[in-house]
Formats: C-alpha cells, structure tokens, sequence
C-alpha cells in the first residue's frame, strides 16, 4: 500500500482508496486533485483487488477510484468483488477510452459514476468525486430517514428463487435482543413473504396490513406494499416494502408516525425531482443525436432501424420520468392548475403537428374535428388541457396497429360565462377487456393483451383521471376486444370574450416553417448538449450562426462583442448560472443587450412552475429532451423578424 497526502490530515479530511496499479495515472490524479481546489483530502493507494477489499476491511473511505484493468480482475468484475463484501461503498470507476462499455456496465452493477482515462481534467474529476459524494450522502439520509420510519424493503426473482432482503427488514423482524447476522428471515418472516409473493405473482397489488408474532418482542403490526414489475432485462421481479405500524393502535404515537411519513414523503419528492434531472440532461443528449443522425442523408437500412429503436426507447423512458414527476406532485397535492386565455383550436393544431410522426410512422389516418358551436376563446389550464390530450391520443396511436386515430370536440353546456365540452378519443386499436374496464384508471395499472404487455409504467390513465377531477370533470370510456375504443372527456372552461379591432384575439401558434438567419448564442455547459444544440440548429437552418457559451460570463462578454438575435440558456452552470446571467442582461445598459429574447432551456420538469424565469426576465422555456420541431417553433416565435425569411 502507498500513502499520498496533498496536506497535513485534518478532522473533516475526504479519504480516498484509489485501486490503480499503474503508477503514471495515479501520479496524474494526485496532481489533478492538487490544481483542483478539491479540498482536504488524503488518497491511499492499492495496486489489486485483494488489496484494496483488505483497506477497505480497515478503514471507511469516502470514495474509492477503481481501475477496470487491475493483475487481478478486469471490467465490471472488480466492481462486482467490492460490492459483494461492500455493498454501501461509494465507488467510481475508471476505464480507457476503448473500454466505455465496461463503466457503463459497471454503473448497472453499483458504481456511482465511471471516468474515462484520458478524457477528463482537475475540474471534471472534483466535479465527479464531489457529485458522488454528495448523491452517497444523500442516499444514506433517505435510508436513515427509511430506518427513523421503520420501513424495510425487499426483491425477490421468481425464475431464479432469489430473496434480496434490506437490513431493516431483518431487524424489524427478528426476536428482541438478537442481532441480524445470516441475513436470513425468521420463519414468521419465510411465511408471509411467500404468501404476498403468490398474492403479486397472480398480477394483484398487495396492500395490507398484517401482523406477526416475535419471540420476546410479543406482536408487531406491520404495512406491507407489493407488487409484480419488470427489470430492464425483462426479467419479473416482485418489489415491497415492509413498515412496522404497531405504534398507530396508540393514539399519542400515531402523531409521530405522521409526522415522519410526511418528512419521508418530502425527502422522496426531492429524490425523485433530483434524479429525474440528472436523467434528463443525458438523455437530451441521447435523443438530440438520434434526431440529427436520423436526418443525415447517408444513414439508411439497418444503422437507420437501430438509431430509430435508440429514439423510440428514449421516448419511453422520458414518459416513465415524466409519469413519475406528476404522479408524485398529485399524490403530494401540489398540483396547480392556472386560468389564462387559450386559443382552443391552436393548442389542438399544436398537439396535431407534435403526433403526426408517431402516427405517420405507423401508417394510420388521423382525424381531427371541432364542432363549429365550440368557442375557440376559453380561458384555463392550456398545458394540463394539452396533457390530457397528448396521454390519451398518445394511448390511442400506441395501441392501434392500423385504421384510425380521432380527436372530435363538441358543445354540450353553454351560459354566458361557461362552457362545457366533451372531447372524444376514438382509435380501432386492440380494445380493452370488459373486466379490465373498471380498473384500467387504476395507480400502475397496466393491461395484458394476447400475453402482451406494452410499455409504460401503468400511471398515465390514473394522471389523466386525476387531472380532470382536479378540475371538476369527469371522464370515462366504451371499447370491444378487436374493435377500438373510445375515451370521453367532459371538461368546462370559462369563455374568454377578449377582443382587439373587434376581432379575437389569436393564441399564437407554434410552427417551425420559415428560415432562421440570424445568430444565436448557446449558453450550455454540458459539451455532448452543446453539440446537439449545434448539430439540430444547423441541420434545420444551414445560414445559421452559433456562438457557444459554457457559463453565463462569458454568455455577457460575447453578447458585448457580438450581434445576437436570441440566446438559449442553461439555468445550472458554474461560475455564473442561467439565472443570474438573464437577470444581468436585463439590467445592461445597452438597449440592444438588454432587450434580447432569452429561452430557458432546462432538464427541469418543473420549470412551468418557477417563478423566477419571469422574475429574472426569461423570455420563455424550452423543456430537456426537446423535440427539434417545438424548439424551431419557440425561436421563430420570438427571434427578431429581420433574422427570420418564408
């Protein structure tokens, strides 16, 4: 073992195992963490996996920066030998440049973060180390806050018998006064797990509570959750979790019980908005060069298959971390809905040219219809309106192979403030069984069809029944296996009887037609974001001019230097973020500066809800992973007329 020290130990020093046998790379991380300003921090090196599971049986470590390629163990082995003995280490791997695949797999096996060799600097490796610091800090609070709750979880994998219990759920269980020691459970334990497994495995939901006997701690009552899903191999798991609720039978202890799951819920909320950007930002970029590769002209054949198969299972993935985010913001009440004027027939036109690729590509004829009586001016949630919409004709287009999908909209109810509307979703897709009809607006339900199950997570029915209760609608559905189905939404809005000239006044209808000439400043710090930007924007406008920002400092020193039209701004960056850089440009003395249109673009799924971006001065948003025809759209809408020609 070899000892580094940047500095003389202290209290809060960081202590780092590096497992690395080349003695010219650990060199070189020594002097990045030197010239990065990472901090106090102490690094001890091993040369092997054996050595470095015998350090890490004698002192915690903070971080361990493990190289793939070691005389022991090669590729996600290595990561597979420390996790096996220690499963809680915080672990970022290290690959060359030809080995990427292995730090991806080794992610999947456990590791925090990978690092290519010869592909970072001082500053993307503090950034990496601090990240996975932080993200460990963060997951040991949500367990100890699991632990404070008295909740427990398990896997079990029923095609290979595989039980996978937390600690928790062990000491929740076990007799009084005993250790957890085999990581086995008690026979009590045994028999109502395989109860709840047979209970999951029929396709039911178990949500119960239940008691169970313990020697020397008398009966305890417990919670349980359970329920049947898929891993990403498309293996069946059963998931649950366990929570002892013996202290709700007393009045004084059900206060502290609530109180915690509401702390519970919150740490949840900011776990789940976290990991919902840092998977949005990736995939940004993932669906970004899927869409520019799409339209190279020398992609063809089988290459052209596979990148659309990428794009396609981006798309659902972004539609899980969507159903995620608005599941969680229903169940936690802070959904809010906003009364501002729409144009009805434009935010229709606009969901029409968002679905036309997904119904082109599979061959169906759309119809759209709306009766002549419908006001075109309301005034309501637009953007909930549109969610609605987008998940059930979405539905409607995955589940039907050929034929038609539909949108009719029609006047039911008219007063002189109010409206009510029905909006119908007809398909001729599979249909939905008669017995499946009455759950089908159920949390996680998902409906197998001829031994199919489609993609999703089951939730965007129960948002769309949710979304128009919360607005005091109603919503319900008529469908025969083999024939299609129909879904009715009834909705009211108020009548907008805003007028100009003695005319409506218009919504503004988002189109991409048109040529941008002008110049556009990129302010964006992730370099494969910056690439896609680059790459939609000149394939779409070939007399484009981009200028490329990485923080927002030097966004203001090239808007000095520079004539620029419109700026796309990143709000999370060093040195100076999307945020305060909008709010010094609206500040600037040049009226030419100050006056430009700037778009928020952001990972954020909850950016319609910040209300800085008018605070600060954003013109408007654009949401991560963006479609390249909405992002053409937003900036022929509010790019100078000058820059734009038919």
């Amino acid at each position: 073992m070899t000892r580094m020290n940047a500095m003389p130990v202290r209290e809060q020093e960081t202590h780092i195992l590096l497992v690395e046998d080349d003695p010219a790379d650990a060199r070189l991380i020594e002097i990045y963490l030197e010239e990065s300003g990472f901090g106090d921090w102490s690094i001890d090196r091993a040369q092997s996996i054996q050595e470095a599971l015998d350090q890490l049986s004698e002192q915690d470590y903070a971080i361990v920066l493990l190289d793939l390629t070691l005389p022991d163990g090669t590729g996600p082995e290595n990561i597979r030998r420390i996790k096996a003995e220690f499963p809680d280490q915080n672990v970022v791997v290290l690959t060359g440049f030809d080995e990427r695949v292995f730090g991806l797999e080794a992610v999947q096996q456990g590791a925090q973060d990978f690092l290519v060799k010869g592909d970072y600097d001082e500053n993307s490796l503090a950034k990496t180390l601090r990240f996975s610091i932080e993200r460990q800090n963060f997951i040991r609070r949500l367990e100890e806050t699991q632990k404070i709750a008295r909740i427990g979880s398990w896997e079990f994998h029923p095609d290979t018998g595989r039980l996978l219990l937390s600690d928790q759920v062990l000491a929740l269980t076990k007799p009084d006064d005993s250790e957890v020691k085999d990581g086995l459970p008690s026979v009590e334990l045994n028999h109502l797990l395989r109860r709840i497994h047979r209970i999951a495995l029929s396709g039911r939901e178990v949500n119960l509570d239940t008691r169970i006997k313990i020697s020397g701690n008398g009966e305890r009552y417990f919670h349980v959750q359970c329920q049947l899903t898929r891993a990403s191999n498309n293996e069946e798991v059963v998931q649950g979790i366990l929570q002892d609720v013996t202290d709700r039978y007393q009045t004084e202890e059900m206060r502290k019980a609530r109180d915690l799951a509401r702390k519970s819920t919150e740490i949840r909320e900011q776990f789940i908005a976290s990991i919902s950007h840092e998977m949005r930002t990736p995939m940004n970029a993932i669906m970004g060069l899927s869409n520019v590769i799409l339209t190279s002209d020398g992609v063809k054949g089988e290459q052209k298959q596979m990148v659309q198969a990428i794009r396609d299972a981006s798309d659902i993935l972004l539609g899980i971390v969507n159903d995620i985010l608005d599941f969680s913001s229903i169940q936690a009440g802070k959904i809010q809905f906003r009364e501002d004027p729409f144009s009805l027939r434009s935010v229709c036109r606009n969901l029409e040219q968002i679905l036309a690729t997904k119904v082109s590509d599979k061959g169906l004829f759309w119809k759209m219809h709306i009766d002549d009586q419908v006001p075109d001016q309301l005034i309501g949630d637009k953007l909930r309106m549109s969610q609605i919409l987008f998940n059930l004709l979405g539905n409607a287009i995955k589940f039907t192979e050929s034929g038609q999908v539909a949108l009719y909209i029609e006047l039911i109810e008219r007063d002189r403030q109010r409206v009510r509307l029905t909006f119908r979703i007809e398909d001729t897709g599979i249909g939905i069984p008669e017995e499946a009809q009455m759950s089908i607006f159920e949390d996680f339900n998902r409906v197998k069809y001829q031994n199919k199950t489609y993609e999703g997570t089951g939730l965007g029915l129960a948002i769309t029944r949710q979304l128009v209760e919360l607005q005091q609608g109603r919503i319900w559905l008529e469908s025969q296996v083999g024939i299609g189905t129909t879904f009715f939404v009834d909705l009211g809005f108020t009548v907008e009887s805003a007028y100009k000239n003695g005319h409506i006044i218009p919504d503004a209808t988002l189109t991409s037609e048109g040529a941008f000439r002008g110049t556009i400043l990129v302010v964006e710090d992730h370099k494969m974001n910056q690439l896609v930007a680059r790459k939609t924007l000149e394939r779409q406008w070939p007399d484009i001019h981009i200028l490329m920002a990485e923080h927002g400092q030097i966004a203001l020193d090239l808007l000095e230097r520079h004539h620029v039209d419109l700026v796309l701004m990143d709000l999370q960056m060093p040195v100076m973020d999307g945020y305060q850089a909008t709010s010094l440009i609206r500040r600037h003395p040049l009226p030419r500066i100050r006056q430009v249109p700037v778009l928020a673009m952001t990972a954020n799924a909850y950016v319609s809800q910040d209300t800085q971006l008018h605070e600060k001065g954003f013109t408007d948003f654009v949401l991560k992973p963006f479609e390249p025809e909405q992002l053409f759209a937003r900036i022929l809408q509010y790019a100078p007329i000058k820059s734009i020609s038919i």
